[in-house]
C-alpha cells in the first residue's frame, strides 16, 4: 500500500469520528471533535481580519491624537487601554503612572540617574 492510500484511509476513518487521547487508565480523556471548527473556521477567519483591521485603525487614531496633543503615542495608547477596561484596570494604570512619576521626580531630580549611567563601569 503506498503512502497516499494509507493517508487517505486514515483521513476517511477520522472524518466524522471523535478522536482524542487516552488517560493513564486507558480510558477516553479529552475528545477532539473537529466538525465545529471546520464549520466555523471561515467565520473565525473573518472575525480575525476584522480585529486586525480595527487594531490598525486604533493605532492610526492614537498616532493622530498623539500628534495633535503633543503626548507620546505610548501614553495615548496606555490611556485608551486604561479607560476601555474595568475600573480596576484604570486604577492599576493610574497607580503605575504615579509610581513611575515618583521615581523620576525623586531620583532624577538630583541628577543621580545621569551620573549613575555615565559613571557605571563598562
Amino acid at each position: 500500500m503506498d503512502a497516499q492510500v494509507a493517508a487517505d484511509e486514515v483521513i476517511n476513518r477520522a472524518r466524522g469520528t471523535k478522536r482524542g487521547r487516552k488517560d493513564k487508565d486507558k480510558e477516553d480523556g479529552a475528545v477532539i471533535v473537529l466538525a465545529p471548527l471546520k464549520k466555523k473556521l471561515r467565520n473565525l477567519g473573518q472575525l480575525a481580519q476584522k480585529v486586525a483591521d480595527a487594531s490598525a485603525a486604533l493605532r492610526e487614531a492614537e498616532k493622530a491624537i498623539a500628534k495633535e496633543t503633543g503626548l507620546l503615542k505610548s501614553v495615548v495608547h496606555r490611556m485608551v487601554k486604561a479607560t476601555s477596561g474595568d475600573s480596576d484596570q484604570f486604577e492599576d494604570e493610574k497607580r503605575k503612572a504615579e509610581q513611575i512619576s515618583l521615581c523620576f521626580e525623586e531620583i532624577s531630580f538630583e541628577g543621580e540617574i545621569t551620573k549613575a549611567t555615565t559613571d557605571a563601569p563598562q
